[in-house]
């Protein structure tokens, strides 16, 4: 498989408090996420995955408007996957309801799962050999631009809207029989819901969706959700 995996890392986290009022929010959620890895537009195999995410909104100057925004992410399953990713935004108040966050970022993302793989029967020619059970590694580099959109509803609840685009460079080894190398790019969306039960601690639910493709239509889209617990300080 090429150019299959982008920025799996979800971007399930968003800044929902006027940060003039707080210091930051670190976030902490159980996670699943179902991968369909494509190859020419069609579904060639879907992964199913569940695990944990924290992240982190801080402000760097008090006041500034300016966050670091780092995440971590751990899913097992169908396949072992982690990732991390690092962004700077800067916060824009447009009304006492509705408030901007755009943010440039990095990350790296990790995957491998276990495949059979097919090759020409050099032996018997017009036959092909099966290797099982080879481990198939994907390493993600990218890079990403975006924004939070979050609207505020009530003193208790929010709803934040995320768009990202990412660019990412992708390397793929399936056992020692194949080593690729490749490229893709593709829309990160997500919607957070947030709900103050009490002054600093929040519960947070969303879902993201991914689609990540290259010009020969190789790539992923994957489907996340996290629900957990958010503290503001």
């Amino acid at each position: 498989m090429k150019r299959l995996l982008c920025a799996l890392a979800l971007c399930l986290g968003a800044s929902t408090q006027p940060l003039a009022a707080i210091h930051g929010k670190i976030d902490a959620a159980p996670i699943y996420i179902q991968v369909k890895v494509k190859q020419g537009g069609r579904t060639a195999e879907t992964l199913n995955l569940g695990g944990g995410r924290l992240d982190a909104t801080i402000q760097l100057v008090e006041d500034s408007g300016f966050v670091i925004r780092p995440a971590v992410n751990v899913a097992g399953g169908d396949g072992t996957y982690w990732s991390g990713n690092l962004g700077f935004g800067y916060y824009i108040p447009v009304t006492d309801r509705i408030k901007l966050l755009p943010t440039v970022g990095g990350a790296y993302s990790h995957l491998h799962t276990f495949v059979n793989v097919t090759i020409p029967n050099p032996f018997v020619p017009g036959t092909f050999l099966v290797i099982p059970n080879q481990k198939e590694k994907f390493g993600s580099a990218s890079w990403f631009l975006g924004t939070d959109i979050s609207l505020k509803i009530s003193e208790q609840l929010y709803v934040t809207g995320i768009v990202q685009y990412a660019w990412a460079h992708v390397h793929t080894d399936v056992g020692s029989l194949i080593s690729s190398s490749g490229s893709s790019s593709g829309f990160n969306t997500a919607i957070v819901v947030d709900y103050y039960f009490c002054k600093n601690w929040a519960l947070s639910g969303g879902a993201a969706y991914n689609n990540s493709m290259s010009k020969e239509k190789d790539g992923i889209s994957a489907l996340g959700f996290k629900l957990g617990i958010g503290y503001y300080f």
